[in-house]
Parts: structure tokens; sequence; C-alpha cells
């Protein structure tokens, strides 16, 4: 399975990224989008994801773009952590229960790291700290992994943005 998170931490990167570009506000209609994400490193990615939520056709700043990336980004880490949560539980006193419990800390970090101090910073505008606590929520799908590679197992999540 690809690692969402990944990619989405990546796309509010993304997102991020550009605000410091200082690009002009309008109204985000797929035009607006599809130029947006033309200059970003994956624009197929940016458009996906920006387009999995319908409120990014009613945007009208790259800000807004971010904070919805944001948001796309936060739900499916806590899609994720939870499922760890689950596995973790099943395969107690396993190898593979080690690894999932790391995942799930990782992930639980993560969504701090989104849902409050990212949120906040990009709230105030804050964008260079946003970008910092993205990074660090980002952290969370190489922690996973590495937990795995410790027990020589594939993780359930497997991301394809390394």
């Amino acid at each position: 399975m690809v690692g969402t998170p990944t990619m989405s931490m990546a796309m509010v990167l993304v997102v991020l990224s550009l605000m410091s570009y200082g690009l002009p506000s309008a109204h985000a209609d797929v035009a607006f989008i599809s130029n947006t994400c033309k200059k970003t490193k994956n624009p197929a990615l940016c458009e996906d994801v920006l387009s999995y939520d319908e409120h990014s056709t009613q945007a009208s700043t790259v800000h807004e773009l971010a904070s919805i990336a944001l948001e796309i980004a936060t739900a499916i880490a806590k899609f994720n952590g939870k499922n760890f949560g689950v596995w973790a539980r099943h395969n107690q006193g396993r190898p593979v229960g080690d690894a999932l419990l790391a995942c799930l800390m990782a992930y639980g970090d993560a969504i701090d790291n989104l849902e409050v101090l990212a949120k906040h910073s990009l709230h105030v505008g804050d964008y260079a700290d946003a970008l910092r606590k993205v990074l660090e929520a980002k952290a969370a799908s190489d922690v996973c992994d590495n937990a795995f590679k410790q027990i020589k197992k594939d993780p359930p999540v497997e991301s394809d943005q390394k």
C-alpha cells in the first residue's frame, strides 16, 4: 500500500513553500489549483490531494489551499495512527507488535505536529515554523519504516516518496 500520509505531508510542504513566494490571491477554481500545483515538484500529486477535498475549489488564496492540504494530511495521519493502534493491540508480545507500537507513537507525535503546532503556525502566518512542524511530522514514516527494518519485515504502509 502506498504511504498516503507521507505523500499528503509532502503536499503540505509543497503548498507551504509556495506561500513563501507570495503568490497572488485568486478564486481557487480548477485552473487556480492547477497553476499553483504546476509550481510544485509533483504537480499530479498536488492536484490529486487538493481535489480530494471539495473545499479546495472554494479557496481564494494559497494560504487556504495550504490549510486544506494540512487538514488532509492530519486526517490521513489520524486514520493510519488508529490502524497502527489496532494492529499493535492484536500483535502484543511479538516483535511486529513492538514495531507497530513504535509506528503508533510516531504517528501520535505527527498528529500533534500537524493538528496543533503546524495548524497554529499556519494560522498566525509563521510559515517557516509550520513547515518545520510538517517536516517533523513527515519523519513518522521513517520511524515506522526503521522499526520494521529492525525486525526484517515490511511495514503495513510503505512509502514511494523516499
